[in-house]
């Protein structure tokens, strides 16, 4: 993920949790009104502006962590479908494992803390079993975001920090429910139908 910082403000200041959140889905909403290939771009700026300013958009109870995997709730869904916004709390020592993005593109941020993203470029496939190259894995900070574009989307994702809690947010081309994950194997990786349901 690239970093990306952007000088103007949202209007967030001096507002409640979900006026804030009424002015950042509006911004989504402005950015995704305009034509290829700006409107990511753009959607990337509204999202780097929302972490750089530490604005709190959240009601207490979406930042809390879960015991047994990161925490994944859904903050807004686009009534036209065109997007969602997600955040997701990561307590130390969570990750995912190595899943795509079921062909949706995705802009995501770090809001608080830090997060490793380890990428993968596939160099075989023989059915249902994949072999992966890990490409490159990065540290993302507060205030940084980045995309993944497909058939950019093969990667890890886990809390950085050693103590602490990291909290990202993302922004998804339609709803991520669904998509594949990989499991290790011999000979590579088996693809696998992998559920990501909202934490409650």
């Amino acid at each position: 993920m690239a970093s990306q910082s952007q000088s103007s403000k949202l209007p967030l200041m001096g507002a409640d949790p979900k006026s804030k959140l009424a002015a950042v889905t509006a911004a989504i909403d402005a950015a995704l009104a305009q034509p290829e290939p700006e409107r990511i771009e753009s959607v990337k700026k509204v999202l780097s502006q929302l972490c750089s300013q530490k604005a709190d958009i959240f009601e207490p109870h979406f930042l809390a962590t879960t015991p047994d995997r990161y925490a994944r709730r859904l903050m807004h869904r686009d009534p036209a479908g065109r997007y969602t916004l997600v955040v997701a709390v990561w307590a130390p020592g969570q990750a995912t494992q190595l899943h795509d993005h079921g062909g949706l593109w995705c802009v995501e941020g770090v809001f608080q803390g830090r997060l490793r993203v380890t990428s993968f470029d596939i160099l075989e496939e023989r059915g249902d079993i994949v072999q992966f190259k890990a490409e490159d894995s990065v540290i993302v900070t507060e205030g940084e975001v980045g995309t993944l574009i497909p058939p950019n989307e093969y990667h890890i994702t886990e809390n950085a920090q050693r103590d602490g809690v990291t909290v990202t947010l993302h922004v998804y081309g339609g709803e991520l429910t669904s998509c594949c994950g990989y499991h290790p194997q011999t000979g590579g990786y088996r693809r696998e139908p992998l559920e990501l349901p909202y934490t409650e």
